[in-house]
């Protein structure tokens, strides 16, 4: 997967389950928008990995969720990384 479509697929799954209020910059960690609790964070992954509309299977490419190390601390960029390094055709 490029970056473009993971940056695409992290911007909606984003938005979907936290408070984006402005830009999401690289540097600026998913707490930033909300994404800071255990339910949060798996809501976030969830919607990643199954989410047919906006996630990894909307670019016919699947991943696997225990690849996904998200924490609080997981910056945008770093969320992009993750996707792009662990995403296999579908």
């Amino acid at each position: 997967m490029d970056f473009i479509t993971a940056e695409r697929i992290c911007l909606s799954c984003v938005r979907s389950v936290g408070k984006v209020v402005g830009k999401i910059g690289g540097q600026d960690p998913i707490s930033k928008f909300g994404i800071e609790d255990t339910s949060a964070i798996e809501d976030l992954v969830n919607r990643i990995v199954t989410d047919q509309d906006m996630g990894v299977p909307s670019a016919k490419h699947k991943v696997d969720p225990n690849r996904l190390r998200v924490s609080s601390t997981t910056t945008f960029a770093q969320l992009e990384q993750m996707i792009v390094e662990n995403s296999l055709p579908a």
